[in-house]
């Protein structure tokens, strides 16, 4: 299995939505996923060091990254589908669009308002 380094603004959403475990994560992915998930604070108070703790570790992969968090307590770590927008986030991919992808994977097209003429 192996790992590979994402570009959100030059690999479609697409691509990597199912195969995200696979994502590497290096020190900047995992200190914005602690940030935009609130695990940087009280009570968890969780650095990157916490998971980089030898120095020719340089990155993770999302799915050990998973694993990491449910050994250390986050409960709600055991859903994959929350965990997978908070790598995706990580990554550079904006809430927005993996909503958006959700979306069309679940309904198959974009609904239209009714009132976006007016």
């Amino acid at each position: 299995m192996f790992v590979r380094k994402v570009d959100a603004k030059t690999t479609p959403i697409s691509e990597i939505y199912d195969d995200w475990e696979r994502i590497w994560m290096g020190e900047k992915e995992i200190r914005r996923f602690l940030a935009y998930t609130g695990l940087s604070a009280p009570p968890y108070n969780l650095r990157v060091e916490h998971f980089l703790k030898f120095p020719f570790l340089r990155g993770i992969s999302a799915g050990k990254f998973m694993r990491k968090l449910q050994k250390l307590g986050v409960t709600w770590s055991f859903n994959s589908d929350v965990v997978r927008r908070g790598v995706l986030q990580a990554v550079g991919y904006k809430w927005r669009d993996i909503e958006e992808f959700e979306h069309m994977r679940v309904f198959g097209r974009k609904e239209v308002s009714a009132h976006a003429g007016i």
